[in-house]
């Protein structure tokens, strides 16, 4: 649904307004605005906003729900008073657009600002530091924290060698350190090295529920069951970039795709509803040196089949993979998968073929990945399950 206003349109005139009734949208009863609420997006709310003061006051919520700052707001306190003062009772949602190690140490924004905004659920941190810094902080609302770094916004000086080259940043990235935020549920971490042991955890406080971990990196003995130490973990979303292909050929990711831990002090994931491991679109070569790339039988049978991995499993996605199965026992995990299962996504990348063959093979693929997902459809009707092929040279292509 979309609403385009004109520049200056008043109440007079407007769509939405009956002159002799006094009928407005506004005025509608509560539950009717919110069915029409849930049709429309943040733009569509600023344009009713144009119309006049009583407007954008009624909608202010829906447009301010999540604002993003910097920390010169945050060290200026004319600055923080305002935004204090103006979003205290709408905002869910709050993101530091900019890093600041100073600030992280020395500034306490969790007790001296967060801490106003009475509805806040979620913070998006821009910081370089490893998360030891938390360990001094609190807060008791915030159910959802997403912990990344982004170079180009920051005012700290970027770390160089010798020769004036950037040097990368190892960030480590502890869960003890966040003991002090017992709400939370929700994480995301964005090149972290996780590392803590396991029997140092005193007071287990976090229920996370949610987990998404973009290029992070473990060494052993440590294991992503370590996360779920309440078994309360529902969701979890791995994702690795071509800088991080290293880690692929590594015992421990070994180990977390065999998806068994019952070796490893008592943690695992068999709490799981939720699993995505995606690697970026970069092109595979047919003789693709990283087979733990590739989906093969043994690991579409431990996801889909296997009782005693992951035995909770619902949704599953596995996007830019390389399909390595026969045809036949690609069918027979998908027919015989577990009761649990209700959804299943599959993209698959492929090898660029040679440009001069006289025929297209992507096209011979496309045919065959299609009559896969109609068979697949056929032996397990009430499953949710669709097949999408990227060529990585080329356009995406949908079957």
């Amino acid at each position: 649904m979309s609403i385009d206003t004109p520049n200056g349109l008043n109440d007079q005139y407007s769509p939405i307004f009956d002159s002799e009734s006094n009928l407005t949208l506004i005025s509608l009863p509560l539950d009717i605005i919110n069915l029409i609420s849930n049709q429309l997006d943040v733009q569509n709310f600023i344009k009713l906003s144009t119309l006049n003061k009583t407007y954008r006051s009624f909608w202010f919520n829906k447009i301010f729900y999540k604002i993003k700052i910097s920390w010169s707001h945050l060290i200026n306190p004319d600055d923080n008073s305002k935004l204090i003062k103006t979003f205290k009772h709408t905002t869910t949602q709050i993101r530091i657009i900019d890093s600041y190690s100073n600030g992280d140490w020395n500034l306490d924004i969790f007790e001296d600002f967060f801490w106003n905004f009475s509805k806040l659920r979620k913070i998006i941190y821009n910081t370089k530091n490893s998360s030891g810094w938390l360990k001094y902080r609190s807060n008791d609302r915030i159910t959802s924290l997403d912990l990344y770094y982004d170079p180009n916004q920051s005012r700290d000086i970027p770390l160089q060698d010798r020769y004036g080259h950037s040097r990368p940043i190892k960030k480590v990235f502890n869960i003890e350190h966040l003991s002090n935020f017992k709400m939370l549920n929700t994480l995301s971490l964005n090149c972290y090295e996780l590392n803590w042991d396991s029997n140092s955890i005193v007071y287990p406080v976090l229920m996370l529920e949610k987990l998404a971990l973009k290029d992070c990196d473990w060494s052993y003995p440590f294991q992503l069951s370590y996360f779920n130490y309440n078994n309360s973990l529902k969701d979890l979303k791995v994702e690795l970039s071509q800088n991080f292909n290293h880690l692929l050929f590594s015992e421990r990711y070994s180990d977390f795709l065999a998806f068994n831990d019952n070796n490893n002090n008592g943690f695992n994931l068999n709490t799981l509803e939720n699993l995505t491991i995606k690697f970026d679109n970069s092109p595979i070569s047919n003789d693709d040196p990283i087979p733990k790339r590739t989906l093969n039988d043994n690991i579409l049978n431990k996801l889909l089949v296997s009782p005693d991995h992951l035995p909770n499993l619902r949704n599953l996605s596995l996007i830019n993979w390389k399909l390595h199965c026969s045809q036949e026992n690609f069918t027979n995990c998908i027919k015989n998968s577990k009761s649990s299962i209700t959804k299943i996504y599959i993209q698959i990348i492929n090898y660029r073929f040679i440009s001069h063959m006289y025929y297209n093979p992507n096209s011979i693929l496309l045919m065959k990945i299609l009559f896969i997902q109609n068979q697949c459809k056929e032996e397990n009707p009430n499953l949710d399950f669709k097949i999408k092929f990227i060529d990585g040279w080329n356009e995406t292509q949908h079957v």
